[in-house]
């Protein structure tokens, strides 16, 4: 399992725990006289947090991709010389 999923999952229990708390203990209040609500609620759909996941997850891969291919064609030998 990569180290992004890890990421992925933690960041998402983060989120919906804020957004559990935002909507228990209405934390974040708004002006009475300018909206007409007193509390700014907050809302995930299902299809929402899978898009979400899923895009989080592919960004993450590609980012630890990208630097494996370049570090992969490196020789070796040339490598150690110089470090």
């Amino acid at each position: 399992m990569g180290i992004y999923v890890v990421g992925t999952v933690a960041g998402s229990a983060v989120a919906l725990t804020l957004i559990w708390v935002q909507n228990t203990y209405k934390i974040i209040r708004l002006a009475g006289d300018v909206y007409q609500i007193d509390y700014l609620p907050m809302r995930l759909s299902v299809p929402d947090f899978l898009m979400i996941i899923t895009v989080t997850m592919g960004l993450s891969f590609l980012a630890t991709i990208i630097p494996a291919r370049r570090a992969g064609s490196l020789n070796p030998v040339d490598v150690l010389r110089y470090e």
